[in-house]
């Protein structure tokens, strides 16, 4: 009997390439720097492939059985579930695959606008230039090096949903669609968690709950309003979704699949878990401004207690410029500390301090600063 695979063990891991920019979309990446695997510590993953068949035939004449199945196109699909990181290169380079695109910024995150000595700012915010992709390795080898590892090639990323549960720690859902994949006896090991540039492991500055709480003091906020104003919270869930999907596919080439591309507009929304306070209908508060109609703006800030260079710390902000409340509930529901929610939509708007980048009006992006060592050439992705 095969032993089981079970999730700590040390062959099962999940592992991702970026392709480069001259690749071939579905092409299997170099797997040398900047091109190499960097291992991904999941909380779990759903790759599969997907295989669709053309209908039935619905002659008669042969006793009622079906005489053949035809194959149609397949595609891979699924989604991998982690808790977001400062300073890892795997995490920023997932960011830099899903948004398309990342810059070097240089305001400090405590908007001085002076440089960080010693530090790198990096930018993640939409393109419109469709990367190649990347690929998984998913390792399915249990606690010894046997079994089987799945490679998924063409991989895109289409939604995102950055949860922070109540009394948890927070966590991404990346959804994903890709061209194909491949089976390979287990060979060789999995790469470190947190190696740079294929290199020596840089210690991972962990993102925890407590790092949007006031003890970190101006750092770690959670701020909404026309105004930008703290709001106390009890938890949040963002969804990112920019709609990348197949085309179809051409009858000469059923088994060649065009690579994804974005066939509408993107959706972003939030969802705020709170308590009711006596102020719930003050200014720049979301239940006023629902009421009123207000366009509103929204900020999140988880930052570390740990110092990263002179007095700044490990930072990611999440900025939305323009934001639409849909719902505002506060009503008297139960005994106790009654439970609030309220709901936004995310529109073009303009960013606040640091205004760039991106220099044109958007609706999110993502601005964090690291320490120069723990990222490979400034930037984290080989966008």
């Amino acid at each position: 009997m095969a032993p089981l695979v079970r999730g700590h063990d040390a062959y099962t891991a999940v592992e991702f390439a970026e392709n480069a920019a001259g690749d071939t979309w579905g092409a299997a990446p170099s797997g040398t720097t900047p091109y190499h695997y960097k291992r991904i510590p999941i909380i779990s993953e759903t790759m599969t492939l997907n295989r669709e068949f053309y209908p039935k035939t619905n002659e008669y004449g042969e006793s009622g059985a079906v005489p053949y199945m035809d194959q149609g196109r397949a595609f891979v699909s699924g989604s991998i579930t982690f808790a977001p990181r400062y300073n890892q290169e795997w995490f920023w380079a997932l960011m830099g695959q899903f948004f398309w695109d990342e810059v070097i910024n240089t305001p400090n995150l405590d908007y001085t606008g002076a440089a960080l000595t010693g530090a790198n700012q990096h930018a993640f915010s939409f393109a419109s230039t469709v990367p190649k992709g990347f690929a998984l390795k998913i390792w399915t080898g249990g606690a010894s090096a046997a079994g089987y590892i799945q490679t998924f090639l063409g991989c895109m990323i289409t939604r995102m949903v950055w949860e922070q549960p109540e009394d948890d720690v927070p966590r991404i859902t990346l959804d994903i669609l890709g061209k194909s994949t491949s089976l390979s006896s287990l060979s060789g090991t999995p790469s470190d968690v947190g190696e740079l540039n294929d290199g020596a492991v840089t210690t991972p500055q962990y993102v925890k709950p407590r790092d949007l709480s006031n003890s970190v003091g101006t750092w770690s906020k959670f701020q909404t309003g026309a105004t930008l104003t703290q709001l106390n919270i009890r938890g949040f869930t963002l969804t990112v979704d920019r709609h990348i999907e197949f085309e179809t596919a051409f009858a000469t080439a059923p088994d060649t699949p065009e690579q994804p591309g974005v066939t509408e507009t993107r959706d972003i929304t939030m969802e705020i878990r709170s308590l009711l306070e006596q102020d719930f209908g003050g200014t720049n508060k979301p239940y006023k401004e629902f009421v009123d109609r207000t366009t509103s703006k929204c900020r999140v800030q988880y930052a570390s207690p740990n110092a990263m260079t002179g007095s700044a710390r490990y930072v990611i902000m999440l900025d939305f410029p323009a934001v639409v409340w849909e719902e505002a509930r506060a009503s008297v529901s139960e005994p106790g500390a009654p439970p609030t929610n309220f709901k936004w939509r995310a529109i073009s708007g303009t960013f606040a301090t640091p205004a760039t980048p991106p220099a044109a009006a958007s609706d999110m992006r993502i601005l964090t600063h690291v320490l120069s060592a723990e990222d490979a050439d400034d930037e984290f992705s080989v966008l």
